[in-house]
């Protein structure tokens, strides 16, 4: 049995050589935090807009009196197809820059 535990002992002892000699990618590459926060906020702007619009359409079709199932599966719609045409809008202008 001490026989085993030894052997254990040198499986773990050459698994923690083993992962000190490896480096991750990570530790080789610099990370730009100001871009990481800008792509963060430009995630919860987009997401922010897209609950906005969404209620704000939902309520013009709760007052025009549309069935509220409807009301709601056309607000969301609407309002996907709308975040959808910004982005390719915003892309579109990106490349027309270069």
């Amino acid at each position: 049995m001490a026989d085993n535990l030894h052997r254990q002992f040198d499986h773990i002892e050459d698994f923690e050589i083993e992962r000190r000699q490896t480096t991750n990618y990570q530790d080789d590459q610099g990370l730009n935090s100001n871009s990481i926060k800008l792509q963060d906020m430009i995630f919860f702007g987009r997401v922010s807009s897209f609950c906005v619009s969404t209620v704000l359409v939902a309520f013009l079709f709760l007052v025009a009196q549309v069935a509220t199932f409807w009301a709601f599966f056309w607000a969301i719609t609407i309002s996907a197809i709308g975040q959808l045409g910004i982005y390719v809008l915003i892309e579109y202008l990106k490349a027309k820059e270069r």
